[in-house]
């Protein structure tokens, strides 16, 4: 039985480290966490497919202090399934593909997807929506062929 106690040790040692490097990468994961924070925007989490809507996008711009700021690419992307708002490069184009076609979406979700603030402190906020100034900011329904300009500027 001496001989034997070791090998157990060892043996509860690995099973004990490999529930808490399981349990670590549940809570870790990027993907765990996007997908978590498109069900708090109420934003279906879709299998990888084909889109759905036939191309319907946003276009996002965002000017700092007047520089322009790159929208990153592959938010609402995850391993196994895309959001219904997303992007896939770093153009700001955000794609609406929503299960069902009378699903509508608004710019605050798609902040609540990249896990971003749309407010930034210390910076006043200016909105154009195709030209034209517009102060609906989160609550903005996305549309097709829409270009949204978002301006922080220094208070």
């Amino acid at each position: 039985m001496r001989k034997n106690k070791p090998i157990l040790v060892w043996i509860f040692l690995v099973v004990i480290l490999g529930v808490v490097v399981f349990f670590a990468w549940k809570l870790i994961s990027p993907n765990q966490r996007n997908v978590a924070a498109w069900k708090n925007a109420d934003v279906r989490c879709l299998s990888n497919r084909e889109p759905v809507s036939g191309g319907d996008y946003s276009v996002l711009q965002i000017l700092v202090d007047g520089s322009p700021e790159a929208i990153p690419e592959q938010i609402g992307v995850a391993k196994r399934c895309m959001a219904e708002l997303y992007t896939s490069d770093i153009s700001g184009t955000i794609y609406i593909d929503p299960a069902t076609p009378e699903k509508t979406f608004t710019l605050g979700q798609f902040f609540k997807i990249w896990r971003e603030p749309m407010e930034r402190e210390g910076y006043k906020m200016h909105m154009t929506v195709n030209g034209l100034p517009n102060t609906q900011f989160e609550n903005l329904v996305l549309e097709d062929k829409q270009l949204i300009i978002l301006e922080y500027d220094r208070k």
